[in-house]
């Protein structure tokens, strides 16, 4: 299958740094400090909102370590219930609650001198963070249920979206332990502060990947007008809403050349500005375009949102009863 010559350049886009594509000033700062930091083994604090690719950079650190052979063993925070999340950070022995048949190593076991990535720090229970602290300090823990120390080798990097000194001012964040990481404190910058430059590469970059994905022998190509207008939006999602406004067009609406219009639907369908519909209707649709543009993290659309995490599963909770026994639903 060979792409179509117009977007041969779309195509082979290469990545600017690691996994980023970027060349924006903002982001050659960004990839110095990680070309630094790489190398320490000092804790590592990134910042920056949803979708701006701590991820990437905490896989960018990883390579860059004397770890780079060991594991990148990753804990989404946000993404278990919290009474999980120190069974899989410190492991638990046979018996230690109802359900553990067998022991369990747990992330802090298993990364064996390679590098432990927890995402969304701040949404980690403060009590457990106290212990964290403890591992990151002492270099010990102790798995549930057991009363003897294990030696933990690793280097931790966290992220977080919640600016850090309102995280420890709304209780999110114990202080000691932000002190203790932020030794190495890298924020990473919104796509809208980036610039439009690095939005159209991006944006084309982005297309390339999609199109590839699905198969599409004729790859999508976008107009000069629709860079232009992709260049002058908030982009409040940055590179994941960028992502799903471009899948949308290439899939739902089979848009081989993509206009404004294609990706104006998808942007006016997340600032709900269509359609007469219900107030029940129109705040459910709101919720779930939040919930599509924080790929699925009920506890990021909550705070995109302003509303409890809890408030979110009750109400969609209260969704899949309403659709019971309805034909269709």
């Amino acid at each position: 299958m060979t792409p179509h010559p117009a977007t041969a350049e779309t195509v082979s886009t290469l990545y600017d740094f690691d996994s980023f594509v970027g060349t924006s000033p903002i982001m050659q700062r960004l990839y110095a400090m990680l070309e630094r930091a790489g190398p320490s083994d000092a804790p590592v604090l990134l910042t920056g909102p949803t979708g701006s690719g701590k991820e990437l950079a905490a896989l960018s650190l990883h390579r860059r370590s004397r770890r780079a052979a060991a594991p990148l063993l990753t804990l989404n925070c946000a993404a278990l219930p919290h009474d999980m999340i120190e069974s899989e950070l410190f492991g638990y022995r046979r018996g230690a609650f109802t359900g553990a048949v067998s022991d369990h190593p747990g992330l802090l076991g298993r990364v064996a001198g390679g590098t432990l990535f927890l995402d969304e720090i701040s949404e980690m229970p403060v009590v457990l963070q106290a212990k964290l602290l403890r591992a990151l300090e002492n270099g010990t823990y102790t798995p549930l249920g057991d009363t003897r120390e294990r030696q933990a080798d690793m280097r931790i990097i966290a992220a977080s979206n919640r600016e850090p000194t309102h995280a420890m001012h709304d209780g999110h964040l114990r202080p000691d332990l932000y002190y203790r990481l932020a030794g190495l404190h890298i924020a990473l910058p919104s796509l809208k502060a980036r610039g439009r430059g690095d939005i159209q590469r991006l944006a084309q970059f982005l297309l390339g990947k999609i199109c590839r994905a699905h198969d599409k022998v004729t790859f999508a190509t976008l107009t000069p007008a629709a860079l232009d207008w992709l260049s002058q939006q908030s982009l409040p999602g940055n590179i994941r809403e960028l992502e799903n406004m471009l899948r949308h067009a290439v899939i739902l609406q089979e848009a081989d050349r993509i206009e404004v219009h294609h990706l104006s639907t998808f942007s006016a369908a997340l600032a709900d500005l269509t359609a007469p519909l219900t107030l029940a209707a129109a705040e459910r649709q709101h919720i779930e375009n939040a919930i599509q543009i924080c790929d699925g993290n009920l506890t990021a659309a909550a705070r995109r949102l302003d509303i409890d995490v809890s408030t979110l599963h009750r109400k969609r909770k209260s969704w899949d009863s309403d659709s019971s026994g309805v034909p269709g639903l």
